[in-house]
């Protein structure tokens, strides 16, 4: 076998179709792969007409415009893609085309060489994941929550490769404007650099994480986006992130109005409405957290009694001795320091858990608490137009004991406490007289 034997040979057995075109004389020599490619016998008579009846219909003034543009330019190869259908069984086929251009000296074209490949099932691919991508984008366009993927591959570094309607109305710019740029095209250098931290921190730990933002519309108002990044995988290495989000003011709001709500309970049910010190159902539903608070620090226990509170109402009427009670929960609010818990423990008997306080100084506090107390009623609107001029107290008092039930100690305390009325009350008789 001579040395063309061998290349003819070679020709023939190759994975790809080989042509050569004579231009002048309009000779087309194609090898058996073509003529099976295109679906014709091996006396076809292959002309440049002949080929371009075998292009479908559609694309053969595109194909024509396209040679034509190639042999007016200064082009040495081509390269572009047929589509037919084959004469023999209407079978829809297409062809990768790429070829080299011989010129005369007047820069004419005067012979073609060139491959054809079969590409028909790759197209088919193509066609079926373009479909796909059309469809998972109309998808997401009609959802309400924002999608984008970020890209981090290569020299990516956060370029947007996907992003849906939702996410466009929310950042005010068009697809075109995201697609294939980055956060720091249309973000602020501040937000920027919270998202590429957040990208990264998601990327990192390799699992969802979820992000919440306040934000203004394009109103102006104050709203909160909720994003859930999640690390996505191309070739099963992380190659960038996946982000879904949504508006959730309304829950926000929601969670907000039901937190106000529920502390409007707490206060209507632990709070007594005159006084506005706790009540006693705050102590006996949070007697257990009032011990492991007076268990961690220093603590005193006083038990408040209003003396001649009876006799205030009876001379001066109800309103009056509303407003001797409302003065005096008043004054304890104020003493009350962050630890500290002032309870109205029965008609005009007032229970406080005191912090940092012993028997050193306890008698300093009883006296400022007295002052206070005096100075709050004297205050109050309309008290010394009725002749209310102090209030005398009958208090008493225990140093908090751990191994001491709370109910025995306030019980030592009642009793100091009457014994201290009495004391008082004497005291009032000789002033009185």
């Amino acid at each position: 076998m001579n040395k063309n034997e061998y290349i003819h040979t070679g020709i023939e057995i190759a994975s790809f179709g080989i042509f050569s075109i004579n231009i002048e004389r309009d000779e087309w020599q194609m090898t058996q792969i073509v003529n099976d490619l295109f679906g014709v016998s091996d006396k076809y008579k292959w002309s440049y007409e002949g080929f371009i009846e075998l292009i479908a219909e559609e694309k053969r003034e595109e194909l024509r415009l396209f040679f034509k543009n190639v042999f007016k330019s200064n082009a040495m190869d081509f390269s572009t893609r047929f589509y037919f259908r084959r004469p023999d069984n209407q079978q829809k086929k297409c062809v990768a085309c790429k070829g080299k251009l011989l010129r005369d000296d007047e820069g004419r074209v005067v012979k073609v060489f060139g491959t054809n490949i079969d590409i028909t099932k790759y197209v088919l691919l193509e066609e079926k994941q373009e479909n796909q991508n059309v469809f998972l984008n109309d998808l997401l366009d009609a959802i309400d929550d924002f999608v984008f993927i970020k890209s981090y591959k290569g020299i990516d570094n956060g370029k947007y490769i996907l992003v849906n309607k939702a996410l466009t109305k929310v950042s005010d710019l068009s697809k075109e404007k995201m697609l294939n740029h980055y956060d720091g095209n249309f973000n602020t250098k501040e937000d920027t650099e919270m998202f590429l931290e957040e990208d990264i921190t998601c990327m990192q730990e390799e699992k969802p994480l979820v992000f919440e933002k306040k934000m203004l519309n394009s109103k102006g108002e104050i709203i909160v986006k909720e994003v859930i990044k999640a690390p996505y995988y191309s070739e099963g290495k992380v190659a960038g992130v996946i982000g879904i989000g949504r508006d959730v003011t309304y829950l926000r709001d929601l969670e907000l109005e039901e937190i106000r709500l529920k502390e409007q309970a707490e206060t209507y049910a632990y709070t007594d409405h005159l006084t506005k010190v706790k009540n006693r159902n705050y102590y006996n539903i949070n007697i257990e957290r009032i011990r492991n608070a007076c268990n961690n620090q220093l603590a005193m226990i006083i038990i408040i009694d209003i003396n001649n509170f009876k006799i205030i109402n009876d001379t001066k009427g109800h309103f009056i001795g509303d407003k001797v009670l409302e003065s005096v929960g008043k004054a304890l609010n104020e003493l009350m320091k962050k630890n500290d818990l002032a309870i109205r423990y029965g008609g005009d008997e007032f229970l406080l858990f005191v912090c940092d306080v012993d028997v050193h100084i306890i008698d300093r506090y009883i006296d400022d608490l007295r002052k206070k107390v005096n100075e709050t009623v004297a205050n109050n609107v309309g008290l010394f137009a009725n002749g209310i001029k102090s209030i005398s107290l009958g208090i008493g008092f225990v140093q908090y004991e751990n191994n001491i039930s709370i109910d025995e100690q306030i019980g030592k305390a009642d009793v100091k406490m009457y014994a201290n009325k009495a004391i008082e009350k004497r005291k009032m008789m000789r002033i009185t007289n």
